[in-house]
């Protein structure tokens, strides 16, 4: 950490020097000018150069010396001068915007831009009118007024693209982007940065560059993507410490301690984090030090430190709030009010959340929309107010979709790989363009030599034609020779012949041997192209031969996998489908045993059953039995071995044979038989058998069978009973395996008569709301199965009241994972559901239940089956 810091701070000795060097001779310029437009014009360049050195305060000094130089300048000067004062004037005025944005007073800011335009605007000075609406966009950007900041920008934009401006046009392409980014509307925005990473390439723009990575790392992280985000955000790094960009290097060491952050890296992520907060507190940027004090308490947050992170939230608030940043506050009271509900303060959490929903509703920052929905879910969750928290999580989940589509993602995609596609094609185009280049050179160069080896046959012939003409002057001068003696006149012709001769035969052979020269060598270089293109054609053609050779020899081999693959995914299909086919007819069998929806509300119209198995087949299973008493029964002994001399004939009533007592414990031991004036005995129970899926599956039906051959064959209706002889039975069957089978059932078992409910549980509880008060009947704690100590089944007498709701279930719901931080659902929060939707239908009960289990469950794994039935008197 000290490391990085003291690198970042030569860094900047080095970079400030060599600005403090340019603001100097700047100086030395200013003192040897008169007071004039020209001074005007150094005093504004001064401020702008300290307002990059982040020197506001003396920056802010030169900035109205401008102003008061320009006024003065005013009185004497005249035509194109006045106009040059009035155009110093909004210079100066747009520079002390600068300084009040940098500084986050928005409203000084925008008063001054303001003015700035006004000025620019009666000058007709385009480029300036352009400049000042870029900058009211931005601080309306800011203020979290987003329409009016996109139509600032726009403007600014058009006026831009009118004057060719490219370095202003990649400006407002950014400032766009953000307005869009904020929004929530990322492929749009990443269309714009794209585009202004472009031009600023084509500029050759360092810091423009930088900017346009730094943002489109943000993209990706705004949706998940933080490899490719790190990546933008690196490279953004290294060109802002080249430019020793105090601001740049803040804001991208605040993004990169992030992405650390999300990636689970917290001590890099607050490394990071904090360099980034000390260069902005040595900045004034009150913009950039909220968002690094939001950042670090995020991190605390996640950590579980939650002191730190409120301290940090709450410091960030602050200063938000003062520069007036609605999207900044907005976030801030989220954060807040998210700590309140981790810490079990909900209440309190819920009244900042409610705040900042209000806010980015009302700016419009979708991002933020989403935020707060998802954390108002989970405050309704922890005050147990589960209706409000469901309609809360879909709230989530509808703005979450809207803002993470896929069709977004894939936009943002395709709009990246389209601009890397168009970078490669004009690298791809100049390569091409280079070639051709060369080519034509080479073609013009042996024009070159045609051309020359051209000349020289003319030379030749010139010079053939000179000695021709040299030899018929010398004929001409032996012609006047004629007055010469015969003889002398015949041994000089014979000379002259002779030599004549010779010459003629030297003079051929000398242009017969140039003649071959130049033949030879034209030959030997139009060979020798031939050889080098030949020789090139030949590694080609071979290099292609190889080439394919191998990608034939991969492709046969790619085949030969795929082919191989292949008829593995289909042995693995088959056999996939053979297991699918058996867990299929499995659940059909098992559905088979459960009883129809109608036959239960034939029986119990008020009432409602969630079934969710785990898998296809589950061992959690709901079972119904309906029985038709008369007023004399034949008694069976209590194992439920049914013997003619054992059986008698008595007359009593079911509300003798069973106790009226809610925890009275019946004595099992003896001979007893449910008989009522009501004529009709209704069993219903939820059993949870050990596992689920298929070997689940196989034990509930050896249980359901366990149960209706205790009631059918053995006529047992007391319910304790039942338990016992089931017991019995499973027991039995298990114990036919030569392994040992410790598998059983977790039951709570119903029989109800008129008004009167006779009830026995294994290891699942009754629960009975009464005025909105939970009755809680505890059950025996053993299971339907083989056990350490086997105790004989307790039976319990309930005297029930019209609006009574009955809860029978197993215990998935309540073992389930979810929630914020994965944690149990546990029974007390199922009680305080089942409280809170008492004035429901039981058809609406059953809705708002199932949905909180979904909701509770989001994106993890259901652990176990699930089985809940509701009775209404």
């Amino acid at each position: 950490m000290k490391k990085l810091l003291l690198l970042i701070f030569l860094f900047f000795s080095v970079q400030t020097f060599a600005q403090n060097a340019a603001i100097d001779s700047l100086k030395i310029l200013l003192s040897n000018e008169k007071m004039d437009t020209t001074s005007v014009k150094l005093n504004n360049d001064i401020s702008r150069k300290l307002i990059n050195a982040s020197d506001y305060e003396n920056a802010l000094k030169y900035a109205n010396d401008a102003i008061n130089l320009a006024k003065i300048s005013s009185f004497f000067a005249k035509g194109e001068n006045q106009r040059g004062v009035q155009k110093g004037i909004a210079v100066s005025l747009n520079n002390i915007g600068l300084i009040y944005t940098y500084q986050g007073n928005y409203p000084e800011a925008l008063k001054n831009y303001l003015s700035s335009l006004k000025i620019r605007e009666e000058l007709g000075d385009k480029f300036g009118i352009a400049s000042s609406l870029n900058n009211i966009g931005y601080i309306y950007s800011n203020q979290g007024n987003y329409p009016e900041a996109l139509k600032n920008h726009l403007a600014s934009l058009k006026i831009r693209e009118e004057l060719g401006d490219k370095k202003g046009n990649a400006g407002s392409l950014i400032n766009i982007g953000l307005i869009y980014t904020n929004q929530g509307n990322y492929p749009e925005a990443l269309k714009n940065y794209l585009s202004s990473l472009k031009i600023d390439e084509e500029l050759g723009d360092k810091k423009g560059i930088s900017v346009s990575l730094n943002n489109i790392g943000n993209i990706y992280s705004y949706q998940g993507n933080h490899p490719e985000a790190l990546k933008n955000y690196l490279a953004s790094l290294k060109i802002r410490e080249e430019l020793g960009d105090k601001k740049g290097i803040a804001s991208s060491l605040n993004n990169i301690g992030n992405v650390y952050s999300y990636q689970g890296n917290y001590p890099e992520g607050l490394k990071n984090l904090l360099s980034s907060l000390k260069i902005m507190e040595e900045l004034g940027d009150k913009k950039g030090n909220a968002s690094t004090l939001n950042n670090i308490g995020g991190v605390y947050s996640i950590q579980g430190n939650y002191p730190e992170a409120l301290k940090n939230f709450l410091a960030s608030l602050k200063i938000r709030e003062e520069l007036g940043d609605k999207n900044g506050i907005s976030s801030s009271l989220n954060n807040i009010g998210n700590v309140y509900t981790k810490t079990g303060k909900a209440e309190e959490g819920k009244k900042y959340i409610l705040k900042s929903l209000q806010l980015s509703n009302e700016i419009g920052a979708l991002d933020i929309v989403v935020k707060n929905y998802q954390a108002l879910a989970q405050a309704d969750s922890a005050l147990g107010n589960y209706q409000s928290a469901l309609e809360n999580y879909k709230q989530y989940i509808l703005y979450r979709d809207s803002l993470l589509n896929e069709e977004n993602t894939k936009k943002t995609m395709q709009q990246h790989m389209q601009f890397d596609f168009d970078k490669k094609e004009a690298i791809a185009l100049a390569e091409f363009e280079k070639q051709q280049q060369l080519s034509a050179a080479e073609l013009e160069k042996r024009n070159i030599l045609l051309v020359k080896n051209k000349q020289s046959l003319v030379i030749l012939e010139q010079d053939n034609e000179l000695r021709t003409l040299a030899l018929a002057h010398s004929t001409a001068e032996l012609k006047q020779k004629e007055s010469f003696s015969e003889n002398q006149k015949k041994e000089i012709e014979l000379l002259n012949k002779d030599n004549l001769l010779k010459q003629a035969q030297a003079a051929k052979k000398e242009e017969e041997l140039k003649k071959q020269r130049i033949a030879t060598y034209a030959a030997a270089g139009g060979g020798m192209l031939i050889l080098v293109v030949l020789a090139f054609a030949l590694k080609a053609y071979r290099n292609k031969r190889r080439s394919n050779l191998i990608i034939i020899k991969q492709k046969q081999e790619v085949e030969k996998q795929k082919t191989a693959v292949e008829q593995q995914k289909q042995v693995i299909e088959e056999k996939q489908k053979e297991i699918l086919d058996s867990i299929n007819y499995a659940k059909r069998i098992q559905t088979a045993i459960l009883p129809p929806q109608r036959i239960v509300k034939q029986y119990l119209p008020d009432s409602f059953i969630i079934y969710k198995p785990k898998d296809i087949v589950a061992g959690d299973f709901y079972w119904l039995e309906t029985v038709q008493l008369n007023d004399e029964k034949i008694i069976g002994l209590a194992d439920g071995k049914r013997k003619l001399e054992d059986h008698q004939q008595i007359n009593t009533s079911a509300n003798q044979l069973i106790s009226t007592s809610a925890h009275q414990q019946i004595n099992t031991s003896s001979i007893q038989q449910i008989n009522t004036s009501s004529n009709q005995l209704i069993l219903f129970a939820a059993a949870d058998c050990t596992g689920h899926g298929v070997p689940g599956a196989m034990v509930s039906v050896i249980c359901n069978n366990g149960l209706n051959r205790s009631v059918r064959e053995y006529g047992i209706t007391d319910p304790g009973k039942i338990l016992d002889k089931t017991r019995e039975i499973v027991i039995q069957e298990f114990e036919k395996s030569d392994d040992e089978v410790k598998d059983g059932m977790d039951i709570s078992l119903c029989a109800l008569q008129g008004n009167t409910l006779h009830w026995a549980g294994a290891n699942n509880p009754l629960w009975i709301i009464r005025s909105n008060e939970i009755i809680e009947y505890r059950a025996d704690k053993q299971p339907i199965g083989k056990y350490a100590e086997n105790k004989l089944f307790t039976t319990h007498s309930i005297e029930l009241q019209k609006n009574d709701n009955l809860y029978i279930f197993t215990d998935g719901f309540a073992d389930q994972f979810g929630g914020e931080q994965g944690k149990k659902f546990k029974s007390a929060n199922f009680k305080k559901l089942l409280l809170s939707i008492q004035s429901e239908t039981m058809e609406r009960q059953k809705e708002i239940i199932s949905e909180t289990f979904s909701f509770w469950k989001g994106s993890l794994e259901q652990i176990d089956d699930v089985c809940i039935i509701g009775v209404r008197l």
